[in-house]
């Protein structure tokens, strides 16, 4: 039986023979999609399902189709005769929140190529303006191509980094070893690939950042309330004001210095690594990957951790509910009509505050995450308010040169609106873009003390503008207290929606391979004639030759054609379709996006089995909690004088304590034995029968997921079947292990018969190769860091405290009086726990201090293997905005008093890296699992969606498919990228560990560098093993993934085209200046001169030094 992947490939290559056996002539239209498609037709076959799934397949595969899926763009004759184009949303959903597709267009490429977004925009000593934009990652081919300053390993293999004294590199069996970090030689030599320096399997090219500063505020140029002229201001500005993140302090208790226990990964970057030493650009912990055809993948990263659900402000999508954003909303009259104000339009009130899910957007929800990241973008502290309040009043791209023909931008620029000297600022292109409700923040009626309106000279009441809250870095009060205007809340939403439909445009489907899908080898041809000197002779594969028994060389293929079809022969037998499967070569990118109705998360979520089986568990469930509270119950009845039927309902109460200590254990005991108190006046006796109970119910909690995973009450096979069935809507899907990689996996915790041969639950086109361990970096097998939580939380859970340690300490008279308990309690409370911190007891207060900063650093110890900085950590879920929320101080407070509110221009006045002060690190980085035993694992939130649906500790989590962490495939999986124009997006895989095409090939014919290992490395892929390819299959195969480039995307040819671009390669040797690269604007025509490619014009590639 074929696997259906293979029949797909097996389609294509019908398709191709079929359709070069009738000569065409067929030319690529800039917009073809409404020609008409001439199906094949299989004659005299009678099975019409399977006819229509060929047509399916032959349809997904002609490049006519594969268009941007977001808009689409039609020529047309106006009533004046002109020729114009016209913009027509192809989603519905958008038009909620789009006016004008092509100034959104507009919006979203000034966004990804404007330098001004990056918090190092400055004016260097020579009048260079320089700034770290999106397109910085991604100006060559939609990638990265700077050789400089780009090499590093992980953080694990830094010297500095602290391992777990159990489990040190060198038992990987892998030749690893922890290095020093040699960053004057990366900053300031040519790209080298160094296995002295950067280890083998250590190495990684990522892509230079910004220093690790903290952000203050933005420079005066940005108050004035008038867009900023950029031209007047003197060599050596910043725009933004900031200091240095420290390393040492003075401490606040002893006043003696101090330094940090342990190096920050951003330490890696600063000379020294000490304060007074250079901050350098931090470099990311893998390589960029390609935009182009972005717009079709379900997830986005390399790790799948930028949802397909966007929120309108976070990478996370619909699980991260903070009340960010607002719409406005129109006044009515008492008849219901809406109120038209004296300039003729909708007059608005109060905004309402909105949540936002968009489904099929990762696009969206990417592009929120670099602009606002400590690592990439933004210097710590900045938030997407302090962008807005940069950006809104500035000029469309002012200092970057915009060419009059490109093709989004162009005539804009023609027109004087946008570029050096244009007209339009961003705050002027989001109003022609965006719809009306989602920018107007509306005004109410100006109200005196009394609440009675205040008129103005002419007897008409007074209006103010409305404010909203921001929200900014985190839970601090002045970050609680900011306000400010709808568009500054929503410019997240702008951001990222319109990045969408720029993005979008960058559809690649004019190569060769594409040229041969419709039945025209004409580019594959021209491609090989360019090609063969340099690949030598390439003889036709043997299982192809007419005579394979034959001991002599088989024939030379004579046409590009013939070495196409060979390489396309070796790329489907050698199942590099496995991952590389569809028109888009990745099983994670669509064509055409379903329609779907649901967020991500709401579909996760409620993946539930039917309920015959829920109920099943569910009994299965309820017999295990019966046990345990009657073993408690027993424990109750020998240690007090308590009778059974007593001692059960105490266990049932005992049992929500479990529920409120949220799974950690030291928390559960206190508060246990404080409810037994009234049981035995013994201190000893209670901490006996507290520390049983406690571990009777940690350990209920903690089990009954592998108590259900013995599934007595259906066969393995059923299970797998049917979460299979379940999982596949949400992209899980399972895959066959080998027979002899079993041996490699940890075992299942099932006692029912296995199924007939070996699986693996994975998220759908994420897979571990081999390229480096899982302990370097865990990619979609990581997790989201939380947020501190916030101080109310804090206080309260000091309170919580502060009240158990006193009452245990009562006469046992006085805790059995409920009376004198409750005045007792009130006396304590009312002396020692005011309401304000600011009215603690001097020892109290202390007390308290240090209980925050013990807390913090419990939170900030986690070690989790995830892209770096403050974008991607998940932050404090509030339930309303009326919780968030706290009201401005006007004045400015006296020492003790709330904190006033934060400015959208202000960054944080607090130390971001406060809680690294009081970390008790401990390095995680080793086990494949990382779920600490003092949380509860469903209040973890993990990038795999497989991992998610584990069953867990939630009310409802015994309803999900039930999924064990040993019958997945995570741990370093990475996500596979589309091979459209991979020639030119080199270096290669997350890590860019490999330098060349050949390279590639090479590593896959090995099976790649990492053998699997049931500790060390245990999901890699099973396809990945050796090939034995000859040299003639590899070649062939090279030359197949040549014809998969578009040359538009070579010579930067509409939509490829772009603006200039400043960006900095590394540093001077010596002086440690940086070193400005320039980037020069091309239009819709490329490099292009008289018709013919202008070789001296065209862009290098990687590296470039």
């Amino acid at each position: 039986m074929v696997a259906p992947k293979n029949m797909m490939f097996l389609v294509v290559v019908l398709v191709i023979a079929c359709r070069l056996l009738v000569p065409a002539q067929v030319s690529f239209a800039a917009d073809s999609t409404d020609e008409i498609v001439t199906p094949i037709h299989l004659v005299g076959h009678e099975d019409h399902e399977l006819l229509d799934r060929v047509q399916d397949v032959i349809d997904d595969w002609d490049p006519r189709k594969l268009v941007n899926p977001v808009f689409k763009t039609t020529d047309v004759i106006d009533s004046s005769g002109d020729a114009v184009t016209r913009h027509q949303l192809l989603r519905p959903d958008l038009a909620e929140f789009i006016a004008d597709v092509e100034a959104a267009n507009v919006l979203g490429k000034a966004f990804f190529w404007d330098m001004q977004a990056g918090s190092d925009f400055g004016r260097r000593d020579d009048g260079t303006f320089v700034g770290t934009a999106c397109a910085s990652c991604h100006y060559r081919h939609g990638a990265d191509a700077r050789g400089r300053h780009s090499r590093r390993f992980p953080y694990v293999v830094w010297d500095e980094y602290e391992l777990h004294p159990e489990h040190d590199l060198d038992p990987m069996a892998f030749g690893e070893k922890q290095l020093p970090f040699p960053l004057d030689t990366v900053a300031t030599q040519p790209y080298s690939f160094d296995t002295d320096k950067f280890g083998n399997l250590s190495f990684v090219n990522g892509s230079a950042g910004v220093e690790p500063q903290v952000f203050k505020k933005l420079d005066d140029a940005y108050q004035s309330g008038s867009p900023v002229d950029l031209s007047s201001l003197p060599n050596g500005w910043r725009s933004e004001n900031f200091s240095i993140r420290h390393l040492e302090r003075v401490n606040p208790q002893s006043g003696t210095p101090e330094t940090l226990d342990r190096l920050p990964e951003w330490a890696m970057f600063i000379r020294g690594h000490n304060d007074a030493g250079q901050r350098l650009r931090q470099i990311t912990g893998r390589n960029s990957p390609s935009v182009i055809n972005s717009g079709f993948s379900d997830r986005l990263f390399h790790d799948g951790r930028a949802e397909s659900t966007f929120n309108g402000y976070s990478i996370f999508g619909d699980r991260d509910h903070r009340p960010v954003l607002f719409r406005g909303v129109p006044l009515r009259d008492a008849l219901g009509r809406i109120v038209i104000g004296t300039d003729g339009r909708p007059k608005y009130g109060k905004p309402v505050q909105v949540h936002v899910a968009i489904p099929k957007a990762a696009l969206a929800s990417q592009a929120v995450g670099p602009i606002v990241n400590d690592v990439e973008m933004s210097y710590v502290g900045r938030t997407f308010p302090n962008v807005a309040c940069k950006l809104l009043d500035s000029r469309v791209l002012a200092v970057q040169t915009v060419k009059h023909d490109d093709s989004v931008l162009g005539k804009w620029a023609a027109k004087g609106l946008i570029g050096p000297n244009g007209r339009l600022t961003y705050r002027d292109l989001i109003k022609m873009a965006f719809r009306r409700e989602w920018w107007e923040t509306g005004t109410s009626p100006l109200l005196d003390q009394n609440g009675a309106s205040v008129l103005d000279q002419d007897g008409n009441p007074r209006e103010k503008e409305n404010v909203v809250p921001l929200v900014m870095m985190g839970s601090q009060e002045e970050d609680r207290r900011a306000r400010g205007s709808v568009m500054v809340a929503n410019f997240s939403l702008y951001w990222g929606l319109s990045i969408m439909l720029y993005e979008s445009t960058l559809v690649s489907n004019q190569s060769p391979f594409d040229a041969m899908m419709m039945g025209n080898p004409q580019l594959v041809n021209q491609r090989w004639e360019k090609e063969k000197q340099n690949l030598g002779t390439i003889r036709l594969d043997r299982g192809r030759h007419f005579k394979p028994e034959l001991t002599e060389d088989p024939p030379a293929h004579e046409t590009g054609a013939s070495v196409f079809q060979h390489g396309l022969r070796v790329f489907l037998r050698s199942d590099c379709v496995e991952c590389h499967g569809g028109p888009l070569f990745s099983e994670l990118y669509e064509r055409r996006p379903e329609d779907v109705k649901f967020p991500i998360h709401k579909l996760i979520s409620h993946t539930l089995l039917p309920n015959s089986r829920a109920d099943a568990i569910a009994i299965q469930l309820s017999k295990f909690r019966e046990s345990t509270l009657n073993d408690i119950a027993e424990i109750l009845v020998n240690e007090t004088t308590i009778d059974k039927p007593t001692a059960i309902k105490w266990a049932s109460e005992l049992d929500l304590l479990r529920e409120q200590s949220q799974g950690n254990a030291k928390n559960l005991n206190s508060r246990v034995k404080s409810r037994l108190e009234p049981l035995s006046s013994s201190d000893s006796v209670l901490t006996r029968i507290a520390q049983q109970i406690t571990n009777k119910l940690i350990g209920f909690e903690k089990q009954f997921p592998s108590q259900l995973g013995e599934r007595h009450f259906f066969t393995e096979k059923e299970r797998v079947e049917l979460a299979a069935a379940l999982t596949a809507p949400v992209l899980v899907e399972s895959m066959v292990l080998r027979e002899d990689q079993v041996q490699h996996r940890r075992p299942l915790p099932i006692k029912d018969a296995f199924t007939t041969e070996p699986y693996a639950f994975y998220d759908t086109a994420f897979y571990a190769l081999g390229v480096s361990p899982g302990r370097y970096d865990r990619g979609i097998g990581g997790r989201i860091p939380n947020e501190a939580p916030p101080e109310e939380a804090i206080q309260e859970s000091f309170q919580q405290m502060k009240m158990l340690e006193f009452v245990s300490n009562l006469p046992q008279a006085t805790k059995q009086d409920v009376e004198a308990l409750d005045i007792a309690q009130q006396t304590y409370r009312r002396e020692n726990l005011p309401q304000q911190i600011s009215e603690y007891p001097e020892d109290v207060k202390t007390e308290f201090k240090q209980f925050r900063e013990k807390l913090l650093a419990i939170e900030a110890s986690a070690e989790v293997s995830v892209a770096r900085g403050q974008a991607y950590q998940f932050p404090k879920q509030w339930g309303s905005l009326s919780e968030y929320t706290k009201e401005p101080v006007v004045d400015a407070p006296e020492d003790g008093d709330p904190a006033p509110a934060r400015k959208c221009h202000e960054g944080p006045s607090y130390d971001p890296d406060e809680a690294l002060w009081n970390t008790e690190f401990t390095d995680t980085s080793w086990d494949r699992d990382d779920i600490p035993e003092s949380v509860r694992r469903s209040s973890l939130r993990f990038f795999s969606r497989a991992r998610t649906l584990v069953v867990d500790e939630d009310p409802w989590g015994y309803r999900k498919p039930l999924l064990h962490d040993n019958e997945l495939a995570f741990w370093g999986s990475f996500k596979t990228p589309s091979l459209r124009n991979v020639e030119l997006t080199a270096p290669y895989m997350h890590n860019g560990r490999l330098q060349s095409l050949g390279d590639v090939i090479e590593f896959y014919d090995d099976g790649g560098f990492i053998e699997m290992d049931r500790e060390l490395y245990p999901d890699k892929h099973p396809e990945m093993r050796e090939l034995h390819l000859s040299n003639n299959d590899q070649k062939a195969l090279l030359f197949f993934l040549l014809c998969l480039t578009d040359e538009r995307v070579r010579l930067e040819q509409a939509p490829f085209d772009h603006p200039s671009l400043n960006l900095v390669n590394g540093y001077q040797d010596g002086t440690f200046a940086e070193s400005i690269q320039s980037v020069r604007a091309v239009g819709a025509s490329g490099w292009i001169v008289d018709g013919e490619p202008d070789p001296s014009q065209i862009p290098s590639r990687f590296p470039e030094n």
